[in-house]
């Protein structure tokens, strides 16, 4: 596959994954009590599997400096950013693979419904465990998105990543 292919290739998974997110979102901020529960899983399922789909596809493309900025850009008070993206990989595994429920526990703020994050997540093998990074999954999901749009705000600006996309 040619380079202009590619790049049109990738365009497009980023910008499905994108507006699937767009999607979730908009769901996820307007669940007003009572909440569908099965409406509230599948968004907050959608979100999260997407966010992840986009990240996995910037990293085929960028490789380790991505995987690095996105790491130190995560980082929050007291958890390191590989911790913050390990609990995210694996919720959305046991999400997909394990068929876990984010929405297992939730609680109303500011009158939306809001998925509870659960305390901990583990590998698939169980031998790595990690923790939330915040007390609702929205939250979680905010903190990753803002943190990611700095990453790509700093190398666009830095044409570093540019180059290789265009």
């Amino acid at each position: 596959m040619g380079r202009s292919m590619r790049n049109i290739a990738f365009l497009s998974g980023i910008s499905w994954h994108l507006e699937c997110m767009v999607l979730a979102a908009a769901a996820i901020d307007n669940f007003r009590p009572p909440a569908d529960g099965f409406q509230m899983r599948m968004y907050y399922s959608l979100y999260l599997t997407n966010l992840m789909s986009a990240v996995d596809l910037v990293f085929e493309i960028h490789g380790n400096p991505f995987q690095t900025a996105l790491e130190d850009s995560l980082r929050t008070s007291n958890l390191s950013g590989a911790e913050v993206l390990g609990y995210m990989r694996e919720l959305r595994n046991g999400i997909v693979h394990r068929g876990i429920d984010p929405t297992s526990g939730g609680m109303v703020v500011d009158g939306v419904v809001c998925a509870v994050a659960p305390p901990t997540v583990q590998n698939r093998g169980g031998a790595r465990s990690y923790a939330a990074p915040t007390h609702l999954l929205r939250d979680v999901f905010i903190h990753c998105e803002i943190r990611i749009c700095l990453i790509g705000q700093r190398k666009w600006h830095a044409n570093t990543w540019s180059r290789k996309c265009w």
